[in-house]
């Protein structure tokens, strides 16, 4: 697996080490007998884009499952918003915008539907710096699905479908270096 990390914005300089986000340190993982990750280093600060490469079986969605906290790492030190993802409570995983591949009735919902279901679960953590969920026709319009709204997901084309997962992941992520795709 490799990682590729590229700066967003029009400096060429990283942000500062306080800006770090995700940390890993010779992260490690075995099942049973086999290895499948072994010393995987990166951080990724405020502003970066961080992508896994690697064939399958490589271990790139093991190392998302894990910094996730949905997996727990064999060794290794990881963080992620300054906290070790195997103690993450409740409040740490708000704080995270997490959006799958696919789901089983993923087509089924209508775009609008969709994302004014999944921004219900971080109501609870709005406040009054970070409103939460986006109003959904505002996100909707940010993305430029205005036209696609009432259409069911699983009609869309794979552009449209590429847009719903980015309003998907909008509508679940306080902000936009806290989000982790799988």
């Amino acid at each position: 697996m490799t990682t590729a990390h590229a700066l967003s914005g029009t400096g060429s300089s990283p942000p500062p080490e306080h800006d770090t986000v995700i940390d890993v340190r010779d992260l490690r993982m075995r099942y049973r007998s086999q290895e499948v990750l072994r010393g995987v280093d990166f951080t990724a600060r405020r502003g970066e884009v961080v992508v896994l490469l690697g064939p399958n079986g490589a271990g790139k969605t093991t190392t998302i499952e894990v910094l996730e906290g949905f997996r727990m790492r064999s060794a290794g030190d990881v963080t992620v918003l300054g906290t070790d993802p195997a103690r993450g409570d409740e409040r740490w995983r708000a704080r995270l915008g997490i959006v799958l591949q696919s789901w089983r009735d993923h087509g089924k919902w209508r775009t609008r539907e969709l994302l004014a279901h999944l921004g219900s679960y971080y109501a609870p953590y709005s406040t009054a710096l970070v409103r939460r969920p986006w109003e959904v026709d505002e996100l909707i319009a940010a993305v430029g699905l205005t036209e696609q709204a009432d259409k069911r997901v699983g009609t869309l084309t794979d552009r449209r479908v590429r847009e719903s997962t980015i309003s998907r992941w909008c509508a679940t992520a306080v902000c936009p270096w806290t989000c982790v795709r799988r």
